[in-house]
């Protein structure tokens, strides 16, 4: 009985450090009034308790927290970014991991054009301070923001080109 109480302590640990890196990448994402709240065991409306892992999600328009399935679109993207953003952070800081590159395959999937700047600006802030290379493989943020450099695969008939764009150093 013992093991099971601290292993469910330290989950309820873990997902309490796991809230507060998902809302903050929240705000950084365009999402300041949302919160993500994640629960392994909840109770129905009739009492009784469900088993699992479940992720909720308050947002201004709505006076109740909903399941995470019910968002979708944009929405649903910029939580799953936030989300992805938190657990990396989470699994670096449990892990005394440090990595110096991060890669971002299609983040802008379902974002308007204020998401994807939101998007690119959190990005541009992470890889700052944090001291990090960030790449976006993507193909609708190089419209967007200002790239370090950046590269684009052409397909011709003959096969594949790549042509990069790296800045001169002091541009």
């Amino acid at each position: 009985r013992g093991f099971k109480e601290l292993r469910l302590q330290l989950i309820a640990e873990a997902l309490t450090e796991l809230e507060i890196e998902v809302n903050s990448s929240l705000a950084a994402l365009g999402l300041p009034d949302w919160e993500l709240t994640f629960q392994v065991d909840r109770e129905t409306k009739g009492g009784s308790i469900q088993r699992g892992f479940s992720v909720l999600v308050r947002s201004p328009s709505w006076s109740a927290s909903v399941p995470w399935e019910a968002w979708s679109g944009g929405e649903a993207q910029r939580l799953r970014l936030a989300a992805n953003m938190g657990l990396s952070n989470l699994i670096r800081s449990r892990t005394g991991t440090s990595l110096n590159i991060e890669v971002w395959d299609e983040p802008t999937k379902n974002l308007s054009e204020r998401g994807i700047q939101d998007l690119l600006q959190a990005l541009a802030s992470r890889a700052q301070q944090e001291q990090r290379i960030i790449w976006v493989v993507d193909h609708h943020a190089h419209h967007f923001g200002k790239f370090a450099g950046g590269a684009t695969v052409v397909k011709t008939g003959k096969g594949s080109q790549i042509i990069t764009t790296i800045p001169e150093v002091g541009e």
